[in-house]
């Protein structure tokens, strides 16, 4: 009797418990279900904001549970919080959340995913760019402050992602995130420092990011069409990795098959990012890449061939030159100097030869006549050698080759007051040098 009733009070108990479980499943099944994470979205804007530096917006937020639970907004916006200059502004944005790792004391992230983000990058007028503090610039005087709330350099409770660690189940509580994707983005940059003012765009593109056992290092792939080739195959390739505690960036930078290589390490140091880094061109067609804006000027045109090398700090343009510091030489094939003809500038200083030659009844040679009629100033090879450092681009060695002229000589270019200091010799073809001295002498006589 006794072992029956036990027995009877245990089914009881038993059956009550399983409906009290059944019971506060479906409760909690029920408010999740109806569980509206908008409530919370003005604090979570407010909490990021303060930890970014940066004006936050999100859009409507949704919530799916599961074993891996979704969390999605349906926008994403990023302004500067005194000028509200807009950063960034996405579609759809999902997190896809991982509960399994809760039982290790981690809360894992597993995708994060980010649509058709604009990323806006504007250098202005007086150098600051368009993320920059305004009050460190006036600390800094020179638009080279950086603010500090923007560039994460720890991260708390850190997870390594490694089974040694998952199995202390003592230790504190770890965050960790598998992979960040970004699709079908677009950056614009400009730059209103530049005359007239440059703009570029990077379409559809591509970037996927996985840390390195933690939130604080993390390796990246991207890609995207840069130059007119929207809807083309992607011709822009950048991988890398960014250390946010060393605040290091180093990366390889691809463009047109390999046609420029762009290798460097970008790190701030006391609150001022320094480059270093090397350049590498080969058979780039340079009147793809530049843009119309100037070609109402002078520029060149070719295909180009260089190797360069070189370092320089702070991120106003200013700075940039006057801490430029490197060496380099650049080969242009089959090319030409657009919208201005050096030739016949050099002929206008040669005016009373030109007039002596018109009152004796001669005519000039056809190659002279048709360098003078050009606009442009065309050449076969041109290639230049040179170093930069102290604010000035030294040129040991200039060479510019046409069959009919040859210019050569070295100089020195300010990159502040783009004054030229130069020595420069040109050197007609036998031809035209030739009939030249014929004039002269029949002159004399």
């Amino acid at each position: 009797m006794v072992l029956r009733g036990f027995v009877k009070f245990f089914a009881v108990l038993l059956i009550t418990v399983s409906l009290l479980v059944c019971v506060i499943s479906a409760v909690a099944y029920f408010t999740l279900r109806n569980f509206d994470p908008n409530q919370f979205r003005a604090e979570i804007e407010r909490s990021l904001s303060r930890q970014t530096g940066l004006r936050v917006q999100l859009g409507k937020i949704h919530l799916k549970w599961g074993l891996r639970p979704e969390l999605g907004a349906e926008s994403l916006k990023l302004s500067h919080s005194s000028s509200l200059d807009i950063l960034l502004q996405s579609g759809p944005l999902q997190l896809q959340a991982d509960l399994t790792t809760v039982w290790y004391k981690l809360f894992n992230v597993s995708h994060v995913v980010i649509r058709d983000p604009h990323i806006v990058i504007l250098r202005k007028f007086d150098g600051t760019w368009n993320w920059q503090n305004q009050a460190l610039k006036t600390r800094s005087g020179d638009g080279d402050g950086m603010n500090p709330r923007t560039i994460p350099t720890s991260a708390k409770n850190v997870s390594p992602g490694n089974a040694k660690w998952i199995q202390d189940a003592g230790k504190a509580w770890g965050f960790s995130i598998d992979k960040i994707q970004v699709k079908n983005g677009t950056i614009t940059f400009i730059d209103q420092t530049a005359q007239p003012v440059s703009e570029v765009q990077v379409d559809a593109f591509e970037v996927e990011i996985k840390p390195k056992g933690g939130i604080t290092a993390f390796d990246f792939n991207a890609k995207g069409s840069v130059f007119h080739s929207r809807g083309a195959k992607k011709n822009l390739v950048l991988n890398g990795n960014l250390d946010l505690e060393a605040q290091s960036l180093d990366f390889a930078l691809r463009y047109s098959a390999d046609q420029v290589q762009l290798k460097g390490r970008l790190k701030m140091l006391n609150d001022r990012p320094r480059f270093e880094g090397s350049l590498d061109v080969r058979d780039l067609d340079m009147d793809s890449v530049i843009p119309s804006s100037y070609k109402n000027g002078a520029y060149l045109t070719g295909l180009l061939n260089a190797k360069a090398q070189g370092s320089f700090a702070g991120a106003n343009p200013k700075n940039i030159l006057s801490s430029l510091n490197g060496q380099g030489k650049i080969e242009i094939r089959n090319g030409a100097y657009k919208n201005r003809n050096l030739i016949k500038e050099v002929f206008d200083r040669m005016s009373s030869v030109i007039a002596i030659t018109d009152a004796l009844g001669g005519a000039l040679p056809p190659e002279v006549d048709q360098m003078l009629r050009g606009t442009d100033t065309p050449f076969q090879v041109l290639n230049l050698v040179g170093a930069a450092g102290s604010g000035a681009v030294q040129v040991s060695e200039l060479n510019l080759i046409h069959p009919d002229y040859q210019l050569a000589g070295q100089g020195v270019y300010g990159m502040q007051d783009r004054r030229i200091d130069s020595a420069l010799r040109l050197v007609f073809a036998s031809s035209i040098s030739g009939y030249l001295v014929k004039k002269i002498h029949e002159f004399e006589y």
